[in-house]
Order: structure tokens, then C-alpha cells, then sequence
């Protein structure tokens, strides 16, 4: 089989991504396959499809982006298939990103206040028993123990910003908290639950825009599922019966691409 496998960076796009092109021209091309990422500690992870199923391939061509990467590490690419191509790409980003992995085009990149990730908490699930006519007590622990939590301090500075957030944590789902080691945080890109959030106005007039919110999370592990990585014009027609009803929401082509899924 003549297969191949391009990997192509876009940095500039929301959220940065890498394009990967897959071709089979053989006499009898292969009708789905898995693309799956390398990362440099050596983790394998299947690229999210829309469905979390294999990748359908039709006409022996199919397209996928992967929109997880860790920012500013070589990456590889692979497929399932024995022999099969593989590809390189490395994401050159400058900012930290909140990456909503079902919905992307809700994902925004951050500012971060004085005392964001200041500390970390390593909890564990532990009972301590004291025992009678024992100086030391019997400890149980419920097993590992458990990833860091911490909080976020992010600073918004219009209405429209602070709308993209509120958009981005809506549905409560887990986040990918992607950093570029470049920044120098000392902190690896990860998943993240976001639990009770907290807003408050460092200027207290009510038409300055600035907010300042505090974001508790705990790292998780990789949200399972697909993700929605577009939005189509069919789903669109769903929505809004004609061109005047679409007019009507004053909204954005990016604005409507938000709330879908």
C-alpha cells in the first residue's frame, strides 16, 4: 500500500493545532484508521476523532486535528496500520491555553494574576486509628495518592472576555491546561476539573470591565469521548430557520461555533 501521513503546525489558529493528512493510494484503501501522537516523555495518545471512534476514510483520504499537543515539544505521529507512514510537527506557542477538548472553539488563551499556581495541594484518601497500649497508630490509605489541585488567578479586561470564559466553563467539563514550557511556569500540560469559581472587580466602579476570577481545579485524567471540531452549516439550519432569524442573534460566525455542541 502507498500510504502517507503530513502533520502540519497552525499555531495562529483557535486553539492551536496541528493538521494531519492521511492518504492511501493503494488498489484497495483502508476504510477507517487510528492517528495517534507521540509526545516527548514517550505517552502515546490517539488523536480525538468525533466520535472517539477510528477515523473514517473515504476515497482513501481522510483529515483530522489534533488540538491537545503539548506546545513547543517534537511530536510524532503514527497510524495503527503495520508499517504504516508517520509524520512530525511541533506547536510553537507563546501563550498558556484553556483547551475545551469537546467544543475547541470555546478554548482562550489567559492572563495570569500575581498568586495564580502559587502553591499545590497532594492530597491522599488516609485514616490514622490510634490503638490502645500502642504508641504508634495503624494508617490506612485508600491508594495513590492523588494529582495536584491548585487555582488559577486569570484576569479579564472586557465584557466580551469575560463572555468567552463563562462560555469556556459552562458545561463544567475537564480542560486542558496547556502551557509552553517556553513561559518558564515549571508546569506540564495537563487536564484539569475546574470547581466553584469566583469573580471580583480589583476597581470598585461599576464601569470598569476588569475581573479578576479564581479558578480551583484538580487534575484529572484525560477526558474520554470525541470532540466537535467545526461547525456546519446543517447545523446551523437546525437552529435557525432562515437568514433572518440567523441575522436576527447578532452574532458571529466564532460566537455561533461557541455554543455549538
Amino acid at each position: 500500500m502507498a500510504q502517507t501521513l503530513t502533520a502540519t503546525a497552525d499555531p495562529t489558529f483557535t486553539p492551536p493545532r496541528v493538521r494531519l493528512d492521511f492518504a492511501d493510494t493503494g488498489t484497495t484503501p483502508v476504510t477507517s484508521v487510528t492517528i495517534s501522537r507521540q509526545d516527548p516523555s514517550g505517552v502515546v495518545t490517539a488523536v480525538r476523532t468525533s466520535d472517539g471512534n477510528p477515523l473514517p476514510v473515504s476515497g482513501g483520504a481522510a483529515t483530522i486535528y489534533d488540538y491537545e499537543p503539548p506546545y513547543g515539544q517534537g511530536l510524532t505521529y503514527s497510524t495503527d496500520i503495520t508499517g504504516g507512514p508517520t509524520a512530525t510537527a511541533e506547536l510553537d506557542v507563546d501563550r498558556p491555553w484553556l483547551v475545551h477538548p469537546g467544543i475547541p472553539s470555546r478554548s482562550m488563551t489567559f492572563r495570569q494574576m500575581a498568586g495564580s499556581l502559587a502553591s499545590e495541594v497532594w492530597d491522599i484518601d488516609q485514616g490514622v486509628f490510634q490503638v490502645l497500649g500502642r504508641s504508634t497508630p495503624i494508617v490506612t490509605t485508600g491508594g495513590a495518592r492523588m494529582a495536584p489541585a491548585g487555582t488559577l488567578l486569570l484576569g479579564v479586561s472586557s465584557t466580551e472576555e469575560l463572555a468567552t470564559l463563562k462560555m469556556l466553563l459552562s458545561d463544567g467539563a475537564p480542560l486542558l491546561l496547556n502551557v509552553p514550557p517556553s513561559l518558564g511556569w515549571g508546569l506540564d500540560s495537563s487536564y484539569i476539573a475546574v470547581g466553584r469559581v469566583e469573580m471580583a472587580r480589583p476597581v470598585q466602579v461599576l464601569t470598569e470591565s476588569w475581573r479578576t476570577l479564581s479558578l480551583p481545579y484538580q487534575q484529572v485524567a484525560r477526558p474520554a469521548g470525541g470532540t466537535r471540531s467545526g461547525l456546519l452549516w446543517s447545523d446551523v439550519a437546525a437552529t435557525y430557520a432562515t437568514w433572518a432569524d440567523l441575522a436576527a442573534t447578532g452574532m458571529t460566525w466564532a460566537e455561533l461555533a461557541a455554543q455549538s455542541g
